[in-house]
């Protein structure tokens, strides 16, 4: 799922067929993801509510309203795969796509993040971490740095906030830029996603 969504941000790179294709296959891993977690529903109203639990819960809350509100309105302006589905409100599809795809990444990105211990708890255990452990933390802060500044620099802060009327695509970007691009925005999410339940589990 995380590697499909990466693709499909990519819609210019690739033919408005492939891309619906693709889409519709995140869809589909995505309501197989929710099935097979199922439990994770049977737990809400179970157990303490932690602050930790209360931060996980509304970011996977704003995942799920995210792809859903993604999932229709890419059904609104769907050219190939699901042409036959007439929704209408090519425009209005149009924008929300654009607005929800931009938040249903951030997010991802931050959910991402909320596993990352596991593979930080090894890796601080390693010889190689604890002989260089200070170049460690200043690639992670350069990681930060240039993730926020393409963040910025990509204008996909306008695109959250219903700032961009009209997306202009730079046809010609080579995939190696764009894609290297949101891997870089993602992994910096991620490691902010992680780093703020670190913080709010200390509280």
């Amino acid at each position: 799922m995380t590697i499909l969504l990466i693709v499909v941000m990519g819609y210019h790179l690739w033919s408005n067929f492939v891309h619906e294709w693709l889409g519709v296959i995140l869809c589909l891993l995505f309501i197989w993801h929710h099935i097979w977690n199922r439990k994770w529903y049977t737990t809400l109203f179970k157990g303490k509510y932690t602050p930790v639990r209360i931060f996980q819960i509304v970011i996977n809350t704003c995942l799920f309203i995210a792809m859903i509100w993604t999932a229709v309105s890419g059904f609104m302006i769907s050219r190939d795969v699901l042409s036959f589905i007439d929704l209408g409100g090519t425009s209005l599809g149009r924008t929300v796509h654009l607005v929800s795809s931009s938040w249903l990444y951030i997010v991802m990105s931050i959910h991402i993040g909320f596993h990352f211990n596991t593979m930080m708890a090894k890796l601080k255990r390693s010889s190689l971490y604890i002989r260089h452990h200070q170049i460690f933390h200043i690639v992670m802060i350069a990681v930060l740095v240039c993730g926020l500044f393409v963040f910025y620099q990509r204008r996909m802060w306008q695109d959250m906030f219903f700032m961009t009327e009209f997306k202009f695509f730079d046809f010609s970007e080579l995939k190696l830029r764009f894609y290297l691009d949101y891997l870089l925005i993602m992994v910096t999410f991620s490691l902010i996603g992680n780093q703020l339940l670190k913080r709010i589990a200390v509280k």
